[in-house]
C-alpha cells in the first residue's frame, strides 16, 4: 500500500476491511486518487453499513463499475454513496444487472 501513498490508518483499514483487492483494481483501471478510493472503501462504506446498506451484497465489478462511471465523469463523485445504495436496495430487488446494464450503455 506504500506504492500508492495512503497512510498507515488507511492501508489498515483497506486490509482489515478485505478491501485491498477492489482498491487495486480500481486504482489500476482509474484514475481516481487512490486516497480518494480507499476513503470511499473504508469510511463511506462504514457509514453506509451504519445506515443498514450491506455493500457486501456488491461484486467487486459492480463497485469498480461505479469508480469507472466517476472516473468517466457520467456522475459526480458525491454521488458514490446514493449509487452505492441504490445498487444494494436493487440487487435485493434482483433487479441489478439489467438496470445497471442499460446505465453503462
Amino acid at each position: 500500500m506504500n506504492t500508492y501513498g495512503l497512510n498507515q490508518k488507511l492501508a489498515t483499514q483497506l486490509l482489515d476491511m478485505d478491501h485491498s483487492a477492489i482498491f487495486e483494481g480500481i486504482v489500476h483501471k482509474t484514475r481516481m486518487p487512490p486516497s480518494f478510493v480507499a476513503a470511499t472503501l473504508t469510511e463511506t462504506f462504514k457509514d453506509l453499513g451504519r445506515q443498514g446498506i450491506d455493500v457486501n451484497l456488491l461484486s467487486a465489478r459492480s463497485i469498480e463499475d461505479v469508480f469507472i462511471c466517476v472516473d468517466s465523469g457520467v456522475v459526480a463523485k458525491e454521488a458514490i454513496p446514493m449509487i452505492i445504495g441504490w445498487m444494494v436496495d436493487m440487487k435485493a430487488r434482483r433487479l441489478i444487472r439489467p438496470l445497471w446494464s442499460w446505465i453503462l450503455a
